[in-house]
């Protein structure tokens, strides 16, 4: 958003700067999407309405502070991770419209109890809403990321109104007695599991991997053979004076918020005056009263010891181009930064004939386990047939010249989730062993070696309590809801007016 300020002139509204800036800055959300999109321009559309940048950002910047706030810390900036975003905002987008062609609204009093009900402000040892922890939040963490109570409560009843859109979605859904009683016992039963592996090294002699399918995995793969990016950067920083820091929360907070005006003040004065050259990084430094530092060169996976901890300030620096070498203001340790690229050290790629035995390796993997999923689905078929007629897993694996494994009994329940000697318990048997039912056998799955055929060989019943019921239940419930709304979404998106155009 600054970088679209930057490429029209300083006589915006100040009011937009510092609202709208800030929290634009603050959580990266130009190196989401090609920044040559305006904020009136469309991104997108719903049912044929269009979806302007502004308003795609607006979503963009709630998903990233509701995942945020749910980790409990900042989340790193990687494709995927923001891929991830970039979809969920656009989820969002289509919920909101689904609650606007519904009618949906709240009060401003069904916003207020969604609040005192969120998990974030009732701590676990008082186990009600606490007034005192919510008035801290409002103090001290909206604020580092660049909002106030009134964004906060419009934010708080987009996800009120979307709960709403979620309950009509899933009002039909139920769970049978049935399906209850078959689930408990597959979940709390205790189980025999046994297992047949292929390992992928007997399928790799004798494999041989094409001159073009090298060469298209060194392109695919070229930056990882390349040497890491480094940029060189010079920054401001501004963090509060020790006074002010040992200040009580309520006073730090309206320090650090007055301290975050002045950052962006500082970028402002970075643009200059329209019609005019702007000045130089040191001369708005100087202006501001402000010492300009700088970093050797340095990579994203090892950053300068000025930027140690702080995820956010690493990203900007590498989002810096040579058209665009200024930041926007960054959040730091309860303090901002403002930096300028210097210099930058572009990858240099590997020649192929120095990382061909790598590919070849990996290549070869790749192909031999391919041959191991092939023939464990093969062999999947004849045991199954074969236990059906009355052979026992055990030699219906050895019928196939495979050796069954067996493993010690345990209780689905009790090993999900839980970490497990990848040798005596592999997680592909605890995934499959409250799946099956007596007898049945699993298709193909992962192992760290390859492919693997899972068996419930035999069931040992238990009696399932009230409270492991009720817990079965909940855990069906809230699967058949996930799946109903996944379904619900999917066919949303595949109107036929409606499109995401920045999606990949």
């Amino acid at each position: 958003m600054i970088q679209f300020i930057r490429n029209r002139s300083k006589g915006l509204m100040w009011c937009l700067v510092i609202v709208v800036v800030v929290s634009f800055s603050f959580w990266g959300v130009n190196s989401f999407h090609d920044a040559s999109f305006e904020p009136t321009a469309s991104v997108g559309r719903i049912d044929g309405k269009n979806i302007s940048m502004a308003r795609y950002e607006k979503a963009l910047r709630e998903v990233h502070f509701s995942t945020t706030l749910g980790s409990g810390s900042l989340l790193p900036q990687t494709d995927e991770f923001k891929e991830f975003l970039r979809m969920q905002a656009w989820n969002r987008l289509v919920m909101l419209h689904e609650a606007e062609r519904k009618g949906f609204n709240v009060t401003d009093e069904e916003v207020i109890e969604y609040i005192k009900k969120h998990p974030l402000f009732i701590p676990s040892e008082k186990g009600s809403y606490d007034p005192a922890r919510y008035q801290l939040f409002v103090e001290r963490t909206l604020p580092a990321f660049g909002m106030n109570e009134e964004q906060f409560h419009e934010f708080m009843r987009h996800e009120c109104i979307m709960a709403k859109v979620v309950e009509q979605i899933n009002a039909d859904v139920q769970v049978t007695n049935d399906e209850d009683e078959k689930k408990a016992h597959l979940m709390f039963d205790k189980v025999k599991m046994a297992s047949v592996a292929f390992d992928y090294s007997q399928f790799e002699a004798g494999l041989t991997i094409p001159e073009d399918a090298i060469q298209s995995a060194y392109q695919k793969n070229i930056a990882r053979f390349s040497s890491p990016q480094k940029n060189q950067v010079k920054y401001v920083h501004f963090s509060l004076p020790p006074d002010q820091a040992a200040l009580p929360d309520k006073e730090r907070g309206e320090a650090l918020r007055k301290m975050g005006e002045d950052a962006v003040t500082f970028t402002v004065d970075l643009l200059g005056e329209e019609g005019k050259q702007a000045p130089s990084f040191e001369e708005v430094a100087a202006k501001h009263k402000l010492a300009v530092q700088q970093t050797d060169f340095f990579s994203q996976d090892q950053p300068p010891k000025d930027f140690k901890d702080m995820p956010f300030v690493v990203a900007a620096a590498f989002r810096l181009t040579s058209v665009q070498p200024d930041s926007d203001v960054i959040l730091g340790k309860e303090s901002f930064f403002v930096l300028h690229l210097l210099n930058t050290l572009h990858p240099v790629p590997q020649p192929l004939e120095k990382v061909r035995p790598v590919l070849v390796t990996e290549l070869t993997k790749e192909k031999a386990i391919d041959s191991a999923f092939s023939a464990a689905l093969q062999v999947r078929e004849k045991i199954a047939e074969k236990i059906k007629s009355g052979t026992s897993f055990e030699q219906a694996a050895k019928d196939e010249k495979l050796k069954a494994v067996f493993y010690a009994p345990f209780i689905p329940m009790e090993k999900i989730g839980k970490s497990q000697d990848k040798k005596d318990l592999p997680a592909c048997v605890i995934r499959w062993s409250h799946q099956l039912e007596n007898g049945e056998t699993s298709q193909p799955d992962t192992f760290d070696g390859g492919a693997m055929v899972v068996c419930a060989v035999s069931r040992e019943k238990q009696q399932i309590t009230k409270e492991q019921m009720e817990s079965v239940k909940e855990r069906l419930l809230e699967q058949k809801r996930q799946t109903r709304f996944r379904q619900w979404m999917s066919a949303a998106m595949q109107r036929k007016e409606t499109e995401f155009k920045l999606a990949k």
